[in-house]
């Protein structure tokens, strides 16, 4: 389990960068190997980093890839600090990666809004206030479950509405929408209580920079703890400079 003294301040927090993707994922770029994102972290001056690859349900693979990555980190000569983590699934009300366990990993950043996926659960009422009820009680498990360190890409609907089936009539943004100040400020507190932290992502804020600014609000008048994570399949998105000054402007 990871934590760092809680801060609001984004020059502190973008130290960090706990959401990136090596080669393992299927969605990353081949150039995503360890020492090329260690080389590319220190270099834009980085202290902490957490690997997140993508695992849905377990499997052999994903813990030899973590092993491996173990032994990486165990054998570098490196200046910042590296998680080995994973980009773990709820993908469903109490249905959850590794069902009867919890992995050792350094950081659990937890995903329940990759809709797109196959054997992804959905709501019966598939309109956004169906979504984000959704959202909420599948978040509320997770939560309870003391399964995550953190809960990766909070809320948005992009992935759902960019399912290329067709399944959803509504526009990007219209399941955030329908959360209310109390709702999320019910779940902070929640997270607060198990020790859950919530990913200020900075690949998705400018797509949602309304809600985005009300829940930063809500989380700083709550107190939970903000992670940062660019969701980096690429090299070049490692850095959390790149959009810094965009991501404050929204911010405060």
């Amino acid at each position: 389990m990871y934590f760092h003294e809680k801060t609001y301040d984004i020059d502190i927090l973008t130290k960090q960068n706990l959401h990136i993707h090596s080669a393992f994922s299927r969605c990353a770029n081949p150039e995503m190997e360890f020492d090329a994102i260690i080389k590319a972290a220190e270099k834009a001056g980085l202290e902490t980093i957490a690997i997140t690859d993508h695992v849905l349900i377990e499997n052999d693979d994903f813990r030899h890839n973590i092993a491996d990555l173990k032994a990486k980190v165990a054998e570098a000569d490196k200046k910042i600090k590296i998680l080995v983590g994973a980009e773990l699934s709820a993908y469903g009300i109490n249905k959850f990666t590794f069902q009867n366990e919890k992995p050792e990993l350094d950081y659990r950043l937890w995903a329940h809004n990759h809709y797109h996926v196959a054997g992804w659960e959905h709501p019966e009422d598939k309109s956004p206030l169906g979504y984000k009820n959704h959202m909420i009680s599948v978040l509320t498990a997770l939560i309870e479950s003391d399964r995550a360190d953190c809960i990766a890409h909070p809320f948005h609907d992009e992935y759902l509405v960019n399912m290329s089936n067709g399944s959803v009539s509504f526009e990007k943004g219209s399941v955030p929408d329908c959360f209310t100040e109390n709702e999320i400020g019910d779940l902070f507190k929640k997270a607060q209580m198990h020790e859950t932290a919530f990913e200020l992502n900075l690949n998705v804020i400018p797509h949602f920079p309304k809600f985005y600014r009300k829940m930063y609000n809500i989380g700083r008048e709550t107190g939970i703890i903000f992670n940062v994570g660019t969701d980096a399949h690429k090299l070049i998105n490692i850095s959390t400079q790149n959009c810094i000054e965009e991501i404050k402007k929204i911010l405060n």
